[in-house]
C-alpha cells in the first residue's frame, strides 16, 4: 500500500522557496519516500489570494509516513493539506479544513465522512490530530 501526503506553504512567506523545497525533499528522503513532486497553486483575480507550492510525497510504509509527519509538524507555515492511501483505489485518510471546504467535491466529502480506517491509517490520523495511542 502507498501513503501519499500533500503539504503546502505560501511562497510569499518564504524568502527562498527553492531552498525550502529542498529542505522538505531531504527530510522526505531521510524517511524513505518513494517519490515526490511539486505543483504551484494560485487563486484570486486581480489580487492573488493564494500562492502556494504543493509538495506531494509518497511512502510505501505507514511508519515512514508517520515519522515524516513528526519531522514536519513543528515547521511553521507548512500545512498538511491531505493524506490518502492507494490500495486498489484512493482513500482519503485526513484533510485540512481548507482542503475539505475548498477542494473536495460533495461526493468526496460524503465518502470521507463515512470512511473506516485500518490500524495503519488510524495511526497516521492520530499523529496529525495530536492524539496519542492508548497503551495497553
Amino acid at each position: 500500500m502507498e501513503y501519499i501526503i500533500e503539504i503546502s506553504f505560501d511562497i510569499r512567506k518564504h524568502m527562498s522557496f527553492s531552498h525550502f523545497n529542498e529542505h522538505i525533499f531531504s527530510l522526505a528522503e531521510a524517511k524513505k519516500c518513494t517519490s515526490y513532486y511539486t505543483l504551484h497553486e494560485m487563486e484570486g483575480g486581480l489580487s492573488i489570494d493564494r500562492n502556494h507550492s504543493i509538495i506531494t510525497i509518497t511512502f510505501s510504509e505507514s511508519n515512514d509516513c508517520i515519522e515524516f509527519i513528526k519531522l514536519i509538524k513543528p515547521i511553521k507555515k507548512l500545512y498538511i493539506e491531505c493524506i490518502y492511501s492507494n490500495n486498489i483505489r484512493f482513500k482519503i485518510i485526513y484533510t485540512s479544513s481548507y482542503y475539505f471546504t475548498k477542494k473536495m467535491s460533495k461526493e468526496g466529502k460524503q465518502l470521507y465522512n463515512k470512511n473506516t480506517y485500518s490500524e495503519e491509517e488510524e495511526a497516521i490520523r492520530n499523529e496529525i490530530i495530536f492524539l496519542k495511542p492508548i497503551s495497553k
